[in-house]
């Protein structure tokens, strides 16, 4: 019975440990157990030992991670607001774009108005260069005509009527037409002067000779004048040479 008494749990619950008598566990079995748990002491006191160098491993991660973010976000903020700043300034320069091309197309606009103008104005230019031409020509064919008429007639060029001294006159203000028509003029009178001499003359004839030089003189100080001032001189009208016309 003694036997079977001994073989109890201990204080721990452990089976097959030996108890002293009246159930108390031996000093040596409290030694071994104190010495246990020394051991597990320690080896719980270095896993918590590196539990706290973990836990300060991973708190000095998370203040760099920290930082590492803040700047992050720093960097982040900086390149929005340059970012933004570049969009408005390029709206700014797009602006500056579109007036800039409104502008050249206004200014190209303006030019082709100023170029059409300037044709019309040369176009018109030369239209009246050349109806002034053919006014010119018109008016030196009337004169030729009439002076053939009056060389015909063998009358002096007083029989030239009004309308045939205002258009000489009118056509002085050009200096080539005033030129050929004195010259015209100095070669008919010469010629005149010539058939004058050739035969004699009566008292009338004499009369209507003197008009004529007298016209003819006053007619070449009117075209010496217009060429010499370029402009048309005042018309003038002898009645003394009025009388070639009832001859």
């Amino acid at each position: 019975m003694g036997a079977a008494g001994s073989m109890t749990t201990t204080g721990n619950g452990a089976p097959g440990e030996e108890v002293g008598e009246g159930g108390w566990m031996t000093t040596r079995d409290l030694e071994d157990q104190f010495m246990g748990l020394k051991i597990r002491e320690a080896d719980t006191l270095a896993e918590l030992k590196e539990m706290r160098q973990k836990v300060m491993e991973l708190e000095t991660q998370n203040h760099v991670c920290t930082n590492q973010l803040r700047r992050q976000d720093e960097e982040l903020k900086r390149i929005k607001e340059e970012k933004d700043a570049i969009q408005q300034a390029e709206k700014e320069v797009s602006k500056l774009l579109k007036d800039e091309q409104r502008k050249l197309m206004e200014a190209q606009s303006e030019m082709k108005e100023k170029n059409v103008m300037q044709r019309l104005k040369y176009t018109e230019a030369l239209q009246n260069i050349a109806d002034l031409k053919q006014h010119i020509a018109q008016h030196e064919s009337k004169n030729a005509e009439k002076l053939a008429q009056a060389q015909l007639r063998g009358s002096s060029i007083c029989d030239i009527d009004d309308d045939s001294i205002a258009s000489n006159r009118s056509a002085g203000s050009f200096g080539d037409t005033n030129s050929l028509a004195s010259e015209e003029m100095t070669a008919f009178l010469a010629e005149e002067e010539d058939s004058e001499d050739g035969h004699s003359a009566t008292g009338d004839e004499q009369e209507l000779v003197k008009s004529s030089k007298m016209s003819t003189n006053t007619l070449r100080a009117e075209v010496h004048t217009v060429v010499a001032n370029g402009k048309v001189a005042p018309k003038v009208r002898e009645e003394p040479a009025r009388k070639g016309d009832n001859l």
